[in-house]
């Protein structure tokens, strides 16, 4: 008799919607027990009409929980997983809550830093560490275990040189990760200059470097100032013209000056010219005239220099264009293709340029291909170690970071600045505030002075800019910032600006401003900037 009244009650329910019956009990796709991934499981008996809601941690699921969408599931995180969850149907009648036990085993730690080489120390730090868990870490090579060193929020210090870091992350059962093992190598990256037009090169015991000076027939008028090449001996501290020939950037091959300048010739138009001299001053011709050329071209104050081959940016019908030059035979190739803008860097044998569109491309000097890396429209390309960061406006003001090849591609969040530099895990960038630092994944962003930077770069635990505490005065002045006391100190004051160069762990400063009456060549040491040699040497 009972029986046969469950079952009329049963029919009862499903047929006419009985007062009290609500939906069956959620189903999930998955049962409960050990995972080794994490996981979305899914309600497989929702039907229409029917809302379904879920906790995580146990507690008791309502309207006011998560509710469940086909397209999100219910996620299975790394850790315990106390699933409940519960449906209403249309009317509003809900179901019996549904309980379940899902453990995910410890995945393996995630770095803010992957593989890679960085140009300054730092603390590496694991950014998928939950609490109730724990992580040791190996610097050797070795397999870690429980009984290794134990991860805190201090990071994995890293020093100068290769560190072979291995992982392990463990939850409060004991259950183990796989091993993440990660190469991370710290090295100051100290400057090439050797492949750079600049005002600055080192050869051997000397300083070659490009001094402005007065012009012969000074008053102060048009064009009171021209530039010659001087060097420094760093040994017995003399100084000399190399070449008293006008020029604004240079480079050094086997003993031969390669450089360029440009001249009046005429109605307010300039002649560029790339020429070649001996460092013994006797000059060797002309290279590149850029009034000779029947396509009027503008060459610009851009080049790199690999191998035999100048490579150069100018202009045609109002489009940038890259070319390069053959130092020896003088033949010019074009390089870009459908245009192409300033020569970002070299790359082991690789010139990074950017394209007309402002995105970025690499062109291999072995096999004279050209491969774009980057379609974004960016600015302010840098590398620093085995990375480019670049900032762009499309479609969001940001900076990017991404491999030499262009993959890995990742945002940079709350950096809308295209002034920046980056050491080890942190970016140093301006702000409306001043300048702020912050670690690569958007961690512990803070404020660490008020000036407004240009020109920003770091070197050996400091950041060296030109800048002002108001953009409205004008003053370009150098600065150096200790970011070990964040403690700003001014080196040069100065209404123009001026070159710094880093070599061999050394900083030297070029200034051109000779109606100051401070233009020279600069050394930094503790004491500030002290003048090496100057326009009246």
């Amino acid at each position: 008799m009972i029986k046969k009244k469950l079952i009329l009650a049963l029919f009862l329910c499903l047929a006419l919607g009985a007062v009290g019956c609500g939906p069956e009990i959620p189903q999930l796709d998955v049962t409960e027990g050990l995972y080794d991934q994490e996981c979305i499981a899914k309600v497989i008996n929702l039907k229409e009409g029917e809302r379904a809601y879920y906790t995580l941690d146990g507690s008791e699921p309502g309207k006011g929980s998560i509710q469940y969408t086909i397209e999100g599931g219910i996620p299975l995180n790394e850790g315990e997983n106390q699933i409940k969850v519960i449906k209403f149907n249309a009317e509003g009648k809900s179901s019996k809550i549904f309980t379940a036990h899902f453990v995910v085993a410890p995945q393996v730690p995630l770095l803010v830093t992957p593989d890679g080489v960085y140009n300054a120390e730092f603390a590496a730090k694991i950014i998928n560490l939950k609490e109730g868990f724990m992580a040791y870490y190996t610097l050797d090579g070795s397999e870690p275990n429980s009984s290794s060193l134990l991860y805190t929020d201090a990071g994995i210090p890293l020093k100068e040189g290769d560190n072979q870091v291995k992982v392990i992350k463990y939850d409060g059962s004991g259950n183990c990760s796989d091993v993440l093992a990660t190469n991370l190598t710290i090295s100051p990256c100290e400057p090439d200059y050797s492949s750079y037009f600049a005002k600055l090169h080192k050869q051997g015991n000397a300083i070659y470097y490009v001094q402005s000076v007065l012009g012969p027939n000074s008053p102060y008028s048009s064009f009171p100032e021209y530039s010659k090449l001087c060097s420094y001996n760093l040994t017995n501290g003399s100084y000399k013209v190399v070449l008293n020939q006008d020029m604004n950037q240079f480079i050094i091959r086997d003993g031969v000056v390669y450089y360029e300048y440009a001249t009046a010739i005429g109605d307010g138009e300039l002649c560029y010219l790339w020429c070649s001299a001996g460092l013994s001053g006797k000059k060797q011709g002309v290279l590149l005239d850029s009034s000779s050329d029947s396509t009027e071209l503008n060459y610009n104050y851009a080049g790199i220099m690999v191998d035999d081959w100048i490579y150069y940016q100018y202009q045609k019908d109002e489009n940038w264009n890259l070319f390069r030059l053959n130092a020896n035979t003088v033949e010019t190739e074009s390089v870009s293709l459908g245009g192409g803008l300033v020569p970002a860097a070299v790359v082991d044998r690789d010139i990074l340029y950017w394209g007309a569109k402002r995105n970025l491309y690499h062109f291999n000097v072995d096999s004279a291909e050209n491969t774009l890396i980057c379609s974004d429209p960016g600015s302010s390309y840098k590398v620093f170690g085995s990375f480019i960061y670049y900032y762009t406006e499309d479609p969001n003001s940001s900076v990017y970071r991404m491999r030499l090849d262009g993959s890995d591609k990742q945002q940079i969040p709350q950096v809308t600045s295209s002034e920046f530099t980056v050491a080890g895990d942190r970016i140093y960038y301006s702000s409306s505030d001043g300048i702020h630092s912050m670690r690569l994944d958007g961690a512990d962003n803070k404020k660490i002075c008020s000036f407004e930077p240009s020109n920003l770069q770091y070197y050996r635990g400091k950041l060296f800019f030109n800048g002002e505490k108001s953009r409205s005065s004008g003053d370009c002045s150098l600065y150096c910032l200790d970011l070990a006391t964040n403690e700003v100190t001014l080196l040069f004051e100065g209404k123009d600006l001026g070159y710094m160069y880093f070599v061999d762990g050394e900083i030297y400063y070029v200034y051109t401003k000779v109606l100051e009456g401070e233009a020279g060549l600069y050394h930094l040491t503790d004491t500030g900037l002290v003048k090496l040699a100057g326009q009246d040497d």
